[in-house]
């Protein structure tokens, strides 16, 4: 059921001056009405309820509206608590991509922000939930969303490359030669299918382990327990070092990353469009 407040904020506030004039004059003055505007006013008010009254043909509070002036006090406080809170801007995505780029970019996301909050959520299973049930406000994930409530855009591609340790490149020199790694220990990371990037069979691979998230897949490859396919900016650092090398130069695009966000918060929609401006110049 709604709820109303039995007096206005004007009453309220008209309450709050009254208690700080000496005569109904003086508050007619501050509040910049005129002298008999007030007059009604607070007859209207005492007929509501019993927070002031005349005695003696003067108008005073009662104790009822002393109190409720400390309440009203209380509320401007609380309100203009609540407008000087900083917004929060809350971005999910995947564990991975919130580790690898956007943790580390935090401080350009706050500068397009620069009002905001800037609240960073990880999921191992993507974004479609979480933005679903109210968690985060913004997505960046790649592929689409199953639900149509999520609108989403775009925005970049994510390269995904064939890597594997020194070691085990190593011990599998010929067979690498020969272009047959999908014939060598495959380390299977969920989302990162090698039928579907490489277009091969999966009858053909040699499954040695499944992973359900992209950290674990890298470090089971830095141990040489074979090779895997994972994100270019997932491994980028390792590229750097050299722990972990390419198969191949060729890169397989298999999804581009986006932003997401629930159709019936349009409000959002110039934030939004800042994430994605910010998401379209990131090199994965």
């Amino acid at each position: 059921m709604f709820k109303k407040f039995t007096l206005s904020s004007e009453d309220c506030e008209t309450l709050l001056a009254f208690e700080n004039v000496s005569s109904l004059m003086e508050l007619a003055q501050l509040l910049q009405r005129d002298h008999s505007v007030i007059a009604r006013q607070l007859k209207r008010i005492s007929e509501k309820h019993p927070v002031v009254e005349k005695k003696a043909g003067k108008w005073q509070l009662t104790e009822s509206g002393k109190r409720l002036n400390e309440s009203t006090r209380f509320a401007i406080d609380t309100q203009a608590a609540c407008l000087k809170t900083v917004m929060s801007v809350r971005i999910g995505s995947t564990r991975e991509f919130a580790a690898r780029i956007l943790g580390p970019q935090i401080h350009e996301l706050q500068a397009i922000f620069a009002q905001a909050k800037i609240e960073i959520y990880a999921f191992e299973k993507g974004v479609e939930e979480a933005l679903l049930a109210g968690q985060v406000d913004f997505g960046i994930d790649c592929d689409r969303p199953m639900d149509p409530e999520i609108a989403f855009k775009q925005m970049v591609d994510e390269p995904i490359l064939a890597v594997a340790s020194k070691d085990f490149i190593r011990k599998n020199r010929k067979t690498l030669a020969d272009g047959k790694y999908h014939e060598l220990p495959h380390l299977l990371c969920d989302r990162l299918s090698p039928d579907r990037i490489l277009q091969k069979p999966e009858s053909s691979f040699r499954f040695a382990s499944k992973f359900n998230d992209i950290a674990t897949t890298r470090a089971a490859c830095l141990q040489g327990a074979g090779w895997a396919l994972l994100p270019r900016y997932a491994v980028r650092d390792e590229l750097a070092t050299k722990t972990l090398l390419p198969l191949s130069s060729k890169t397989f695009g298999h999804s581009r990353y986006g932003v997401w966000q629930l159709r019936r918060r349009a409000h959002l929609q110039d934030q939004a469009k800042k994430l994605g401006e910010w998401l379209r110049l990131q090199k994965l």
